[in-house]
């Protein structure tokens, strides 16, 4: 049977568990689920006629104008669907970092509405600004984040490139907190405060002269856990080879004694140095560059993101 089934646009909301409002084009909310109204502590009947930016921006101006992408233009200008990450306020005015899916729609007289769901990077327990002091809400820094979370979710080895005093410890301890690898231990190496020689007892548990392991290397420590290897753009050239052969997963160590294979902890290495550059300039080994940058993520610098600065001082 061929007919027209009319279905009220307001109702949609009512099946979304995510976040979701209904917008016009002058960015007035005409509807929003109870996820919604509560996420950002209106009720139905007070948010409908405010504005989207007003809600959860806490903005009198929409987000574009502030420097963030806005789905909306998108949305009434090309009649397809647009994503965006944005920074909003929940109820309690804490940040809350979100992946903004939108939809056109349109009503039985052809009026096009724009339907948002939000979904959280991350689940609000972690949006303490004290935490781990890495913390902003610009367009830069929710970009970054959104890395940070998509490489967490993952087992793959993670690069994380940028200059000193960027925050790329603390960035590879949010990755291990918000990895399945959460539960285990969280071991920090700096490859340039040691001698070739510590590093190679560190790295592999060697005693001295490269005879049997008489201690835990800090892979051994990390077990079940996340190694990570900061500067690692200072490893000598030596050291990448046998390095590479553990990375392998081989039976044995460098010296063909016994090594506790490394697959049950998770590596995040940092660097300064484009490791990639080193590697086509001949001065880093390129089958380990390979190894470790399955997933490379540039920490941004501070400059780059200066709207953070206050953010940043008050945690």
């Amino acid at each position: 049977m061929d007919r027209t089934i009319l279905i009220p646009l307001h109702a949609l909301l009512a099946t979304r568990d995510a976040p979701t409002v209904l917008v016009d084009a002058d960015y007035r909310i005409v509807a929003a689920n109870q996820a919604y109204c509560d996420s950002y502590g209106v009720s139905q009947a007070a948010v409908v006629g405010r504005t989207c930016h007003e809600t959860s921006h806490r903005s009198a101006v929409p987000c574009h104008e502030h420097g963030e992408e806005c789905p909306h233009r998108k949305v009434f200008a090309t009649h397809t669907p647009g994503e965006a990450l944005h920074t909003h306020f929940a109820a309690d005015g804490q940040p809350d970092h979100v992946r903004i899916q939108a939809h056109p729609l349109q009503d039985a007289d052809g009026k096009t509405y724009m339907m948002e769901s939000f979904q959280r990077l991350l689940p609000r327990r972690e949006h303490d600004p004290g935490a781990y002091r890495l913390t902003g809400r610009s367009p830069v820094f929710v970009r970054f984040l959104a890395e940070l979370v998509k490489a967490a979710r993952t087992g793959v080895t993670v690069w994380l490139h940028g200059e000193g005093g960027t925050g790329k410890e603390l960035a590879a301890r949010f990755i291990h907190e918000n990895s399945p690898y959460k539960d285990g231990p969280f071991v920090t190496f700096n490859c340039a405060m040691h001698a070739a020689a510590q590093i190679e007892a560190e790295l592999f548990g060697l005693g001295a002269g490269g005879m049997y392991p008489v201690r835990r290397s800090v892979f051994e420590q990390a077990q079940g856990g996340t190694l990570f290897l900061d500067e690692f753009d200072t490893l000598p050239s030596f050291m990448q080879g046998k390095l590479l052969r553990l990375l392998d997963r081989e039976d044995s160590g460098p010296y063909g004694k016994p090594l506790t294979r490394i697959h049950d902890a998770r590596l995040i290495v940092a660097s300064r140095a484009d490791l990639g550059r080193m590697a086509a300039e001949g001065t880093f080994r390129q089958d380990l560059y390979y190894r470790v940058a399955g997933f490379r993520i540039a920490v941004p610098a501070l400059r780059d993101r200066r709207e953070d600065i206050p953010v940043i001082a008050d945690s």
